[in-house]
């Protein structure tokens, strides 16, 4: 696998570790596309010898990161169809207005009712809800078929690119949202430094990301769904967050788990795993029975500050 190759359309990037810049990295684990069958580790996770954050190097370019949203395989549209296929999107499907209502309560609790940005806001489920409990709402989407959805069936104001954000939006936002979507970006530090100026004095910035130090992590390793490679190309920890933080002017108030984050983490990492190793029906309730009790003790282990989905809460820091 060669660097700035050319793979079946794929072309790829060496890069250093975007969290710290270092170039030294040791190699970690291969792990595969989760919507490419059949499973083929082809993507290498490196971890950077300075922080330890882990990322995928070579990359795939930023130029191609529609190439990884297939709509047939990677369906974001789940909850407004009205027929699933399996167990899992049932769950899902059921689940999601209550992730959606968590997510809303944590930025009502510090930041009451005001103008919020969702970068990378998908097909724009979460700033649809939040329009209806009177938020004036915005959404960043680069991906171009969930952008239209957004924008054509939801009605919400949708740019394509941070880039796009004009001058009238300048200290404008009382919240700025990340909800699993900071990863996917090339460059964080640059996002970091970009959105600074569009929050308020006062505002909030939330970044809601896996966490690589989780049970769960350990437990399924090239099999864990939340690592979701190519489209999340670094992960890192809650340490890790402290440093990448201080390269801006950006501090962290405060951190939680997202609970949800286990179950979803987890049975779905175990349904991967009974996909690629031993396909059967008659496993399938013993994965999801396994998927469960690796959940719970995730849970359990995370109490000390690692859970399987971290939310940091971060405001400006005052000079």
């Amino acid at each position: 696998f060669e660097r700035d190759a050319q793979v079946a359309g794929e072309r790829f990037e060496a890069v250093d570790c975007p969290v710290c810049g270092t170039k030294e990295a040791t190699f970690f684990l291969k792990t595969f596309d989760r919507y490419v069958f059949p499973y083929e580790k082809k993507y290498r996770l490196e971890k950077c010898r300075n922080c330890g954050a882990l990322y995928v190097n070579p990359r795939p370019v930023l130029e191609n990161q529609d190439h990884y949203y297939p709509i047939d395989i990677h369906n974001p549209f789940l909850e407004f169809e009205a027929n699933h296929q399996d167990f899992f999107q049932k769950l899902y499907a059921f689940v999601h207005p209550y992730a959606i209502s968590w997510k809303r309560k944590q930025l009502e609790k510090i930041a009451g009712v005001g103008r919020i940005l969702d970068v990378e806001c998908g097909n724009g489920d979460f700033l649809y809800a939040m329009r209806r409990h009177l938020w004036e709402v915005m959404g960043v989407e680069r991906i171009q078929k969930y952008a239209n959805f957004a924008h054509r069936t939801l009605g919400l104001p949708v740019l394509r690119s941070i880039e796009d954000l004009s001058g009238a939006t300048i200290d404008y936002f009382d919240a700025i949202t990340f909800w699993h979507s900071f990863s996917r970006f090339h460059d964080p530090v640059a996002v970091l430094e970009k959105i600074y100026g569009h929050l308020k004095a006062e505002g909030f910035l939330f970044i809601a990301i896996p966490n690589t130090r989780s049970l769960d992590f350990y437990f399924y390793r090239e099999d864990w769904a939340a690592l979701d490679i190519p489209r999340r190309l670094f992960h890192i920890t809650p340490a890790q967050m402290q440093k990448l933080v201080r390269r801006t002017g950006w501090k962290i108030i405060n951190q939680k788990q997202i609970g949800l984050d286990y179950f979803y983490n987890a049975l779905l990492s175990e349904k991967i795993r009974m996909e690629r190793i031993l396909p059967s029906r008659f496993f399938s309730r013993v994965r999801y029975f396994r998927g469960f009790l690796v959940a719970w003790l995730s849970r359990i282990v995370g109490i000390t500050g690692n859970g399987s989905g971290m939310l940091y809460i971060l405001q400006k820091r005052k000079l």
